[in-house]
């Protein structure tokens, strides 16, 4: 049977574009076949999560815990005295930033990997210094505790949980932030005055 040229020209594009497709198909299989695992978890950072979940997702993934975190970073440097260990989330790495100040009264911030115990980064965090500062002068200027402010936030809201609290100056006032989830697990942000106790504002996070 003959094909003239058109009948001919057809079939070669319908040919070429079942190869195109299928050529494509087991590309897309293979690369998504063969995407190398990480040596942790990666962190989806496009997700749009509150704190508190944020928080569980990285303590699911942490293999050590904030205290032996802190004891790497004094073995590795006699000088540095700890002052707190936060576990966050960079580049879709759990790590715990280490803040410390040397005999010198230099602070540095150290990066210590949550899951191999490693220590990532070292540097100094000029910023620390001033953090403190202004940490013990919103603790001079609060006349209620942290538990004052819980109290307060469970007696407007007995069906909370609370997972957080924070002490804050917010455009020149002294607040607690205090971060809870309601019987369906929803999650608020309850602002209270840190002078008096009184409920300034409740927002879901």
């Amino acid at each position: 049977m003959k094909f003239n040229k058109m009948q001919t020209g057809a079939v070669a594009a319908v040919v070429a574009l079942t190869l195109g497709i299928g050529g494509f198909t087991i590309s897309k299989t293979y690369a998504a076949n063969n995407t190398s695992p990480s040596a942790q978890t990666v962190l989806d950072d496009d997700r749009e999560v509150n704190d508190a979940t944020e928080q569980a997702n990285l303590e699911a993934i942490a293999k050590i815990s904030s205290d032996e975190a802190k004891t790497i970073v004094t073995d590795s440097n006699h000088d540095y005295t700890v002052n707190y260990a936060e576990l966050e989330e960079e580049d879709g790495q759990a790590i715990y930033a280490v803040k410390t100040v040397d005999k010198a009264g230099t602070y540095y911030e150290v990066k210590v990997d949550a899951v191999s115990g490693n220590i990532i980064k070292t540097e100094k965090d000029d910023d620390q210094g001033q953090e403190e500062i202004d940490s013990a002068d919103q603790a001079a200027q609060a006349k209620i505790t942290t538990d004052d402010a819980k109290t307060a936030v469970m007696s407007a809201h007995p069906d909370y949980t609370i997972n957080q609290v924070e002490l804050e100056d917010e455009d020149g006032q002294i607040i607690y932030a205090v971060k809870a989830t309601d019987a369906n697990n929803q999650f608020y942000e309850v602002e209270v005055d840190a002078t008096n106790g009184t409920i300034l504002s409740t927002e879901a996070d």
